[in-house]
């Protein structure tokens, strides 16, 4: 079977970044790695993003979980929370009163599977920076365990690390690998 997700249905669609979801592959493969894939609005950062976490789905076993962190950090770890419940109806992430952010770590710490099993994290439109987008990298980069990945897309480039910078694609480099939604 597939591992646990929370990816819509119909990512499938993409044109013309191979090159691109190799090398995430390449890249993600590493214990507690970290990828931006950043470019101006409209390029493609999101579509990229869910392609991979769809397509790849099998290079981690315990799981992937996207996260939209357009509407800021509360948003994002309520919503992150419900997902995991929803995920797994066994886990006990504790009493009802805890701190979201508690919460929160309380889903890294207590996500079921093996210490080997490997867990995608994408988050999705991470704000510029301030403290929002602080407040969500600290709680990604300081409470979760090695075993996950974090694959974030940004629209303008303020992490350091590993990234992808995208452009827009000139038309001959999407035209031979453009995809129908009825072939797939």
């Amino acid at each position: 079977g597939r591992s646990p997700s929370n990816l819509p249905a119909g990512t499938e669609i993409l044109v013309a970044r191979q090159g691109e979801l190799e090398l995430l592959a390449r890249e993600l493969v590493v214990p507690g790695r970290e990828l931006v894939i950043h470019g101006m609005p409209g390029v493609g950062k999101s579509a990229l993003a869910l392609r991979f976490a769809t397509q790849s789905s099998a290079l981690f076993p315990g799981g992937v979980l996207r996260l939209e962190a357009a509407e800021g950090f509360s948003a994002m770890a309520a919503k992150a929370v419900a997902a995991v419940e929803d995920l797994f109806a066994d886990l006990r992430l504790g009493e009802e009163d805890l701190a979201l952010e508690r919460k929160l770590r309380r889903c890294w710490q207590r996500w079921p599977g093996e210490e080997r099993q490997c867990v995608l994290v994408l988050v999705d439109d991470l704000p510029v920076a301030g403290p929002e987008s602080d407040t969500i990298l600290k709680e990604l980069r300081d409470y979760m365990p090695p075993r996950f990945r974090r694959l974030i897309t940004q629209r303008h480039r303020q992490l350091s690390g590993a990234a992808i910078d995208l452009h827009v694609l000139r038309s001959e480099e999407h035209t031979s690998e453009l995809q129908s939604p009825c072939n797939l």
